[in-house]
């Protein structure tokens, strides 16, 4: 088919009559000029009209019969190509090449959370996008690694990072007058709880080992030194922890190194007393 011939099939089907006439016979077969004015409901010189523009789509029979030539039916096909897909729920398009450069981008924000924090959580305030990825992960893995999942757990995590977040956020603009944007110190402080992944493992390992009284010397009596050293594994993370929280409080809210220190020690006795509150609801329940 020729472009001339495309433009001339198209020019023949712009108009919702002329393409009712197409399906028509396409879906009935050769209809007579009567029938076709019956059907219509059309005077007689529209009628005249619509078919001398479909005169590239149809031809006649002996009997005078109007039906579809070879460009008709591929003219029907195309109409009923387009009502099918008009009428499918039209659903975002993934591009792999799109797919890719996302999770290439958040492995690399994961490799700088954990071996450059400090560069990451200023490239977060720059660019959500891998960042966002990150802080989402963070957190699925933090509700996933919870001992004991229950309702009880979950409501002790969810309130304790929100009080941290809500914290931080006030705490900056009433105490130093800044002003944070909240979805970027939302992604920095979901990013800040990866050391508390590692506790919740720890805690479950703590949970499995059985710990007994260790005397190397007759007048000395000490743990376990398994023990030992899984408290100052604790000790470790929770430092971590601090340190993470330390740099998302100092990019996300623009303050000094002095002042962030205030805000995260801050935060921490909150979210201490928000679980202590939390343990004492549940008691009470």
């Amino acid at each position: 088919m020729s472009e001339d011939q495309i433009d001339a099939m198209l020019s023949a089907i712009n108009h919702p009559i002329r393409r009712d006439i197409v399906c028509y016979l396409a879906e009935s077969g050769p209809q007579s000029y009567s029938a076709l004015l019956e059907k219509f409901k059309l005077q007689t010189g529209t009628l005249n009209h619509h078919l001398g523009m479909l005169k590239a789509l149809l031809e006649q029979d002996e009997d005078k019969r109007y039906s579809l030539n070879r460009h008709g039916q591929i003219a029907y096909q195309l109409l009923t190509y387009a009502k099918a897909s008009f009428a499918k729920p039209v659903l975002p398009t993934v591009k792999r090449r799109m797919i890719v450069p996302a999770l290439r981008d958040s492995a690399l924000g994961f490799y700088k959370l954990v071996f450059h924090p400090a560069k990451a959580f200023v490239e977060a305030q720059e660019g959500l996008g891998p960042y966002t990825v990150c802080g989402a992960i963070v957190m699925t893995l933090l509700f996933a690694s919870t001992p004991s999942l229950s309702t009880y757990t979950i409501t002790r995590s969810i309130t304790g990072s929100l009080g941290v977040l809500l914290f931080c956020s006030a705490f900056a603009q009433l105490a130093y007058n800044k002003n944070p944007r909240l979805s970027r110190l939302t992604v920095s402080v979901s990013m800040s709880y990866l050391p508390a992944i590692i506790l919740n493992l720890l805690t479950l390992l703590f949970a499995v080992f059985e710990f007994t009284p260790w005397t190397p010397l007759p007048f000395i009596i000490v743990e376990d030194p398994g023990y030992i050293v899984l408290m100052q594994l604790f000790a470790a993370v929770f430092i971590w922890r601090f340190i993470l929280l330390f740099f998302a409080v100092r990019e996300s809210c623009k303050l000094s190194a002095s002042q962030s220190f205030t805000a995260v020690f801050a935060s921490s006795i909150i979210e201490n007393m928000i679980a202590f509150v939390v343990d004492y609801l549940f008691r009470m329940l």
